[in-house]
């Protein structure tokens, strides 16, 4: 029921995250992203923090996708962070843009029987 609720896909402040340059999205820190969802409130710092449930990302672009500046590649929501400027930082910090396409990898290495 959460799922299919209209309340669930809003949030009171979000923030279109702008490719700065012209190029492909050549890797992902999913560590950094992490963070970044936690400074939008979506995760915990301390035990005591409170979950903001409306908090989240959307991600537009995936690795190897070509980009232009200013293409929106990130959507940040909150409903209890009106700020977005350190969570919009540390997304950023967390890709790594090229010129050329990236060699994209497997997203299964081997399969392991017993």
């Amino acid at each position: 029921s959460v799922l299919e609720s209209p309340s669930f896909a809003s949030a009171k402040y979000m923030t279109e995250v702008l490719a700065p340059v012209d190029g492909y999205i050549a890797s992902a820190d999913a560590e950094g992203m992490g963070l970044t969802a936690m400074m939008l409130g979506a995760g915990r710092a301390t035990k005591t923090d409170v979950i903001d449930m409306r908090a989240g990302i959307i991600q537009r672009v995936s690795v190897g996708d070509r980009v232009k500046k200013g293409d929106v590649i990130a959507v940040l929501r909150s409903d209890t962070v009106k700020d977005h400027s350190s969570a919009s930082e540390k997304w950023l910090e967390s890709l790594r843009f090229s010129e050329t396409a990236p060699e994209i990898q497997p997203m299964v290495y081997d399969i392991i029987r017993q």
